[in-house]
């Protein structure tokens, strides 16, 4: 049983792997696209426990099903037509495909496939370690982070703060990708550390991570330390 994404303007035609498809603008993405509006880690495609799916990786033009924007994970149908990177100068989205599926031994092959679709992404989450002392959570980023590993970094901060509130300390030398959806909530964290008396700084930034922490301006709630032994002074 294969799936594949067909583009609906050349007729090219894309296989997707059951464990996980990678899109976007990155050539580390199984599927790369040249687009300017193409976030470059887009979306992804697998086969889940009940059949496909579809994510969307928070990406800044968004990923459309049918016309409907994707808000997390959405199951494909055999026929379903994907758009990316909708904006004013591509209102039809920079890239359009049509899904399509052979639904013959569908039912046997998720079963098999689902234990290590699910295996797969828990390994492929972006790798944090957390280092507590009574006075401050360091938080140890490495690899990338898109929308499924920035939540699993914010269930896992709010977990270890469940022991009482600390300064956090971000270690983001290792960071190779964060994108606005991520940024967004490093700083919704960092302003609830802010409105309970703590502080949440971040050292060792640097390229297209930097310059999106900069974003926020000199209001921002996060700290940018120049080096660990400057972060971790309160």
């Amino acid at each position: 049983m294969g799936a594949k994404l067909v583009d609906s303007r050349t007729g090219r035609e894309h296989l997707l792997r059951e464990e996980g498809t990678t899109i976007g603008r990155h050539d580390d993405n199984a599927i790369s696209l040249a687009g300017r509006s193409v976030s470059r880690f887009h979306a992804e495609i697998g086969l889940g426990e009940e059949g496909w799916i579809i994510e969307d990786h928070g990406s800044t033009y968004g990923t459309f099903v049918n016309g409907r924007k994707l808000e997390g994970v959405t199951d494909l149908n055999d026929g379903d037509r994907i758009r990316l990177a909708v904006s004013r100068s591509a209102p039809d989205g920079e890239f359009s495909f049509t899904f399509h599926v052979d639904k013959a031994g569908l039912a046997s092959r998720i079963r098999k496939v689902a234990r290590a679709v699910v295996n797969r992404r828990r390994a492929e989450l972006g790798e944090i370690v957390f280092e507590r002392t009574p006075e401050m959570l360091m938080v140890r980023l490495d690899g990338i982070f898109r929308r499924r590993e920035v939540d699993a970094l914010h269930q896992g901060i709010a977990g270890e703060l469940g022991g009482g509130e600390c300064h956090i300390v971000l270690d983001l030398a290792n960071v190779r990708y964060l994108n606005s959806y991520g940024l967004a909530c490093l700083v919704k964290l960092a302003t609830r550390q802010r409105e309970k008396g703590k502080r949440m700084r971040a050292f060792g930034a640097s390229g297209t991570v930097l310059k999106l922490l900069s974003l926020v301006g000199s209001e921002s709630p996060i700290e940018l330390s120049s080096s660990q032994q400057e972060a971790v002074s309160f």
